[in-house]
């Protein structure tokens, strides 16, 4: 009989366990999105995405990376401001003999316009179980 009841005790406190951390997730405040990035109407290859809440809004500064035009963060909920960089290889024009020697054959460059980084106005309104993606669609025109 003991070894019955200590077994049934032992279930019962797993079973306890269990229930209590079913369903739980952290809870950090943090809103998963996701999105598209395009330049133009091309996919951004590699870049980053970057969310900070505007006007000193409360908050977290995040983001995430973008590969093959898509990426994903988590950040907090409520007005951000949006930053998106990407940079590419380019061969350089003129390489001096010593960069040819050394292997140093291509320069890297900003390719997406300040408008949407150093000097960004992109916004994003970001809501408690956002479902929808947020999507940004630049362009290099002035």
């Amino acid at each position: 009989m003991l070894k019955a009841s200590w077994k049934t005790g032992f279930a019962l406190a797993l079973a306890v366990c269990c229930v209590a951390f079913v369903g739980c997730k952290p809870s950090d405040g943090l809103v998963p999105i996701k999105g598209t990035v395009t330049l133009d109407g091309e996919p951004i290859e590699k870049g980053t995405v970057n969310f900070a809440p505007k006007g000193g809004a409360p908050g977290t500064a995040a983001g995430g990376p973008i590969v093959n035009g898509k990426y994903e963060a988590r950040v907090s909920p409520g007005k951000m401001a949006v930053t998106i960089y990407a940079q590419k290889a380019i061969p350089k024009e003129n390489p001096t003999p010593e960069e040819v020697e050394r292997g140093i054959t291509e320069d890297i460059v900003d390719i997406i316009p300040a408008k949407y980084n150093r000097a960004s106005t992109l916004e994003a309104d970001i809501v408690e179980g956002q479902k929808d993606p947020v999507d940004f669609a630049l362009t290099t025109e002035e």
